[in-house]
């Protein structure tokens, strides 16, 4: 609920929504509540991503706040398995790949495109399209700033991932 909140300043609900998926961990360890604690976790790394203001983060608080996310997202990737779990897996795998975007590194880019392309699997045209479209409008931004192989390759993958959320994005 902070975490959405409108009212109040956004940065404070933010860092109460931090505080209390922290006390849920508390509560929802992975022993006793393995997919609560999955979901926490997941949320948690969302909640280091909000924390994130592109004009006002500096890069240090950026860098540590997608670090943390990361983190938190690979822990609940070790509950949210593809077979056990195959959407919350999906969900969780994406959010990944935005946190490793955030840092941008040549090898983020790489893992963040190793995340997503098997997202398509779960996330279906005919199942969830607006779920697929999101995954291909994500995959072409992060080919779009791929500095790993060909510029014109990377920029046709692009232009093809655009293309293909256009086909739901109408």
């Amino acid at each position: 609920t902070y975490l959405a909140r409108i009212r109040g300043e956004r940065e404070k609900n933010i860092d109460e929504a931090v505080d209390h998926y922290r006390q849920a961990l508390k509560v929802f360890t992975r022993l006793a509540f393995p997919e609560d604690w999955a979901r926490v976790c997941n949320n948690l790394g969302n909640a280091y991503l909000a924390r994130i203001d592109p004009e006002r983060t500096g890069i240090p608080e950026k860098m540590e706040n997608a670090n943390l996310a990361i983190r938190n997202y690979e822990q609940a990737l070790t509950i949210r398995t593809k077979d056990s779990f195959p959407e919350d897996w999906a969900e969780t795998q994406s959010n990944l790949a935005g946190a490793e975007r955030i840092r941008a590194s040549v090898e983020d880019l790489e893992h963040a495109i190793h995340h997503l392309e098997p997202v398509l699997e779960i996330y279906t045209r005919d199942a969830l399209p607006q779920h697929w479209a999101r995954t291909h409008n994500n995959l072409a931004i992060i080919y779009t700033d791929r500095k790993q192989g060909e510029l014109a390759e990377n920029i046709k993958q692009a232009v093809w991932h655009y293309q293909q959320a256009l086909e739901v994005y109408t």
